[in-house]
C-alpha cells in the first residue's frame, strides 16, 4: 500500500511491544526507506504497548508528551 500513500507519516513505537517487536520495526522501517515518501519513525524508550493512553496502567507521561508534540508538529505543518 505504501506506493499509493501521498501523505506525510509519523509512527511512534513502544520499545516494549509484543505486537510490534524491534525486528518488526526494523522491517517496517526498511519498507518506509524504500518508499519515496515523507515519514518519521521513532521508538520510545521506557514505553510499553498502550503507553500514550492516560488511563492505561502502562501510561508513560514523559514519552506520551514527546509523541504528542511530534503529532502537533506534523498537524501544524501539514494541515494549514
Amino acid at each position: 500500500m505504501l506506493p499509493q500513500v501521498t501523505a506525510r507519516l509519523y509512527f511512534g513505537h513502544a520499545v516494549e511491544d509484543k505486537s510490534m517487536t524491534a525486528e518488526d520495526i526494523a522491517h517496517f522501517e526498511q519498507a518506509l526507506a524504500a518508499w519515496d515518501g515523507s515519514y518519521e519513525s521513532k521508538t520510545y524508550e521506557g514505553a510499553s504497548h498502550g503507553w500514550t493512553v492516560p488511563d492505561n496502567p502502562v501510561f508513560n507521561p514523559a514519552q506520551a508528551e514527546r509523541a504528542f508534540g511530534k503529532l502537533k508538529e506534523l498537524f501544524s505543518e501539514t494541515l494549514r
